[in-house]
């Protein structure tokens, strides 16, 4: 896999669905700018769901879905489970060699 710079959000007060955030992305030789979008955060449901795209006109792009429910029975009340999935589509060689598999 590859790495990435991280920076900080600037306003987080206004992060909802709509907002962008980049990061700077090293894979395979290669580095380009990989831009996210919120579509939804529901904080009632546990939900957060954005798509991430190259910011250089690629087609390629991967929607991401995290879910965080109450896990009553492995934490003893006290705790919760995060479930994450994703669907990419990889439309060049290069993405779809360092695209990350569903889980």
């Amino acid at each position: 896999m590859g790495s990435s710079d991280h920076r900080s959000c600037r306003d987080t007060r206004a992060f909802g669905p709509g907002s962008v955030w980049k990061i700077r992305l090293h894979a395979l030789s290669q580095t380009w700018v990989s831009r996210s979008q919120v579509s939804a955060i529901d904080p009632v449901a546990g939900l957060f769901t954005y798509r991430s795209y190259a910011d250089d006109g690629n087609p390629s792009f991967a929607d991401w879905e995290w879910r965080v429910e109450p896990d009553q029975a492995r934490f003893q009340g006290h705790g919760c489970s995060r479930t994450q999935s994703n669907y990419v589509l990889a439309k060049t060689p290069s993405r779809e060699a360092s695209a990350p598999s569903a889980s």
